[in-house]
Parts: C-alpha cells; sequence; structure tokens
C-alpha cells in the first residue's frame, strides 16, 4: 500500500520495539494520547490508535506521522 521495502519496514519495527519506548520523546507523547498506547504494544498500538481516528488507513499513517513529529507545547521553541 505505501510502497517501502520489506527490509525498511523491519527496520522501522525494530526501531519501535528497542529504542523508541525508552526515548525521552516517547514519554513526552504517550501523556498526550487520550486512550492507552502501551510501550510492548509499538508499533501496531500506536498505528491502530490513528486508524480508530482517521477514515482511511493513508489518512491514519499521516495522523500518527504528524504526532510523532511534533512536540509538546512546553518543548517547542519560543
Amino acid at each position: 500500500m505505501f510502497k517501502i521495502s520489506r527490509e525498511t519496514l523491519k527496520r522501522w519495527i525494530a526501531y519501535f520495539r528497542d529504542e523508541f519506548p525508552v526515548s525521552s520523546k516517547w514519554q513526552r507523547l504517550r501523556g498526550r494520547l487520550t486512550g492507552t498506547v502501551s510501550s510492548n504494544e509499538l508499533p501496531a498500538g500506536l498505528i491502530n490508535y490513528f486508524v480508530k481516528i482517521f477514515q482511511s488507513p493513508q489518512q491514519a499513517l499521516i495522523g500518527c506521522l504528524k504526532f510523532l513529529a511534533s512536540e509538546p507545547a512546553d518543548r517547542q521553541a519560543s
């Protein structure tokens, strides 16, 4: 659907299972979710969270990526 290689997908999954759950970014972002996404459910739990909100898989992925790229207001530069 998104035309990414299997190897790229494997790297992303490994990152979200091994490195992202212990990152300070995830610790900040997870508090902004209205539902509960457990660190041991990454990345699927985070994607599923956005699939429930948006109408299409493409919109859900875009919403998820925007969320990951954002910073809480108290962390943004003024």
